[in-house]
């Protein structure tokens, strides 16, 4: 399950797809951005999730950290590449 995003990719639609398709290379960290935003809408919370949420382009560095940051925060813990696939 996925949408378009604004460069015309597809996306995760929501956090539990997004930890599969992150390590597996088809998001990138910009990608990560919107899928906080949707998790938060989607009832998800916690502090790493709230500031990925936030990130502006400047700070996208940081985004795959706080991404499994956000992930173990909400009990969902980061795959390897092997494992995703």
């Amino acid at each position: 399950m996925g949408r378009v995003n604004e460069r015309g990719g597809w996306m995760a639609a929501n956090l539990e797809v997004a930890r599969l398709h992150y390590p597996a290379g088809w998001l990138h960290a910009e990608d990560l951005v919107d899928v906080a935003v949707q998790a938060l809408l989607d009832g998800w919370d916690s502090p790493s999730l709230r500031s990925l949420a936030g990130l502006i382009e400047v700070d996208l560095r940081d985004a795959p950290e706080l991404f499994a940051r956000a992930l173990a925060e909400v009990g969902l813990f980061p795959l390897s590449k092997r494992e995703a696939l």
